[in-house]
């Protein structure tokens, strides 16, 4: 639990909005694997491409923040801020990449549910 906490504290500001728009999108992928209703998929795509967004912008804040670190650092510390500003970057990445995973576990389940009511209403 420590270091998902320490992973998270280091993210930086861009975790988040991510959280909250994954946790959007997690919910809505449940929903969707719970009733089936085609509608959703709008949403979740719509809401997967926010999250690549957010991804892509905290992603290039953080390479911004490690290239300005170790410009202002001493050259025994440039290092040691260009690892720093790509921690943030990773973990933002990392996030992300949860998210989708989570997301795509639900949807998965519900393209299955919704494949499988589809046969039964045609017959056997």
């Amino acid at each position: 639990m420590g270091n998902l906490l320490e992973a998270f504290i280091i993210g930086g500001l861009g975790m988040y909005p991510v959280l909250v728009a994954g946790l959007i999108l997690i919910t809505a992928a449940i929903r969707y694997a719970i009733d089936c209703e085609p509608i959703r998929q709008r949403f979740i795509v719509a809401m997967a491409l926010v999250i690549a967004a957010m991804m892509l912008f905290f992603g290039v804040c953080g390479v911004v923040s490690a290239l300005s670190g170790a410009a202002d650092a001493s050259e025994a510390d440039r290092a040691t801020g260009i690892a720093r500003g790509l921690s943030m970057t990773i973990n933002v990445w990392g996030l992300g990449l949860l998210v989708y995973v989570l997301t795509s576990i639900a949807i998965a389940i519900g393209v299955y549910r919704d494949g499988r009511r589809q046969l039964k209403a045609i017959g056997p």
